[in-house]
């Protein structure tokens, strides 16, 4: 028994780490500087339009991923039902965490413990429960009846 126990605290751990690390472990060559961040977490619905990177979490509902420009780097682990329509990734069921970057992209996550950040410039429509921080300043409260956020310049 205390075997299992420190087994899942080490898995627990080791968890904690993949999730914390995930914006250094798919940080990309692109320049970002100047642009905007925004963070939000809640439950509901947080689709974010725009050029730079997104990347987050969320548990049991929808990853879908739009590369309109062209050559984004997607990077999804986790569980979930994949497919691919036209120029969009779908995952349902996802139960993980993703990076993409790209010049014109859409992300769109879904479900309960919806937590992403976005670097660059673009527009957030959150709806639901939740809280929205626009370059490290809490700025709202996501909207039942959803509303639109701009960061960047």
């Amino acid at each position: 028994m205390k075997k299992i126990k420190i087994l899942v605290a080490a898995l627990a751990i080791s968890a904690l780490l993949a999730v914390a690390l995930v914006p250094a472990a798919f940080a990309d060559n692109a320049d970002y500087s100047g642009t905007g961040t925004l963070h939000a977490q809640g439950t509901g619905i947080a689709q974010i339009k725009g050029k730079g990177e997104v990347w987050g979490t969320g548990k049991g509902g929808l990853l879908a991923i739009t590369d309109n420009g062209g050559g984004a780097r997607i990077e999804v682990s986790g569980e979930g039902r994949k497919v691919q329509v036209g120029n969009t990734v779908i995952y349902y069921g996802f139960d993980g965490r993703f990076f993409v970057a790209g010049r014109d992209i859409v992300v769109r996550l879904e479900g309960a413990r919806v937590d992403l950040t976005a670097v660059g410039t673009g527009t957030a429509f959150l709806k639901g429960h939740g809280k929205v921080w626009i370059n490290g300043r809490l700025i709202g409260l996501w909207s039942v009846n959803g509303g639109s956020f701009n960061y960047g310049p």
